[in-house]
């Protein structure tokens, strides 16, 4: 990699994701600017993820016991060496461009601590139709708060992901970030193909709404 190019670490959390992992996997291995390293942060399967994983010599493989996906970005984070980090889930889809794309632009605006980026909701054929998902969500791109790429800097001013928090924890961070100042900004640009199937854990409206009042009464008391 140039010496110009910052060395770029990819994060892939994942919790029983067999069905999935290698498909992930391969779309950051064929990126056309090419990682510095894979980390994948296995949060307690008893699948076969493991196997999925470290049949890929590019990865580097990390188990856990299960503690969920703030904790493994977290393990991920504290694993990684690069100086730009970016999170995958195990059953979403790089584009080819994603990470040359991104880190363009971070080179290009030095101030940017952290992007948010534009992915496309795809059907997973086997799945069936999914009914918690509107039709309109596969006919256009849009902004998901867990596609981040940031760089190290960030987590050293912010803080990592809040462990007791399993879902909008992307969200709960950004808040943090921006009341302590902090730049970030959107990537127009889709740099992910989400995989929309029967066990995405963003189709559990119930937990992200609780989630998400979790974070905006930790947020009101911290700053009353």
């Amino acid at each position: 990699m140039s010496e110009n190019i910052p060395r770029i670490s990819v994060i892939i959390p994942v919790y029983n994701g067999d069905r999935f992992l290698g498909d992930a996997i391969a779309s950051v291995i064929h990126q056309s600017l090419r990682p510095y390293e894979i980390i994948v942060v296995d949060d307690g399967s008893e699948d076969g993820t493991a196997a999925i994983a470290q049949s890929y010599t590019q990865v580097k493989y990390f188990f856990q016991s299960n503690r969920g996906v703030s904790a493994a970005r977290n393990s991920g984070i504290d694993l990684s060496t690069g100086s730009i980090l970016t999170f995958l889930d195990h059953d979403d889809l790089m584009l080819p461009d994603s990470l040359k794309n991104r880190i363009d632009f971070l080179i290009q605006n030095p101030h940017i601590q952290c992007l948010i980026a534009k992915h496309e909701s795809f059907q997973d054929k086997a799945a069936g139709n999914q009914k918690w998902i509107k039709p309109d969500e596969f006919d256009a791109a849009h902004f998901g708060f867990g596609y981040l790429m940031v760089r190290r800097s960030f987590f050293e001013i912010v803080g990592k992901f809040n462990p007791e928090i399993t879902m909008c924890e992307n969200i709960d961070l950004l808040i943090r970030a921006q009341k302590m100042g902090v730049h970030f900004t959107k990537f127009p640009e889709v740099v992910v193909k989400k995989r929309v199937h029967a066990a995405n854990v963003s189709r559990n409206v119930d937990s992200a709404q609780l989630s998400l009042l979790r974070i905006i009464q930790t947020s009101i008391h911290k700053h009353a």
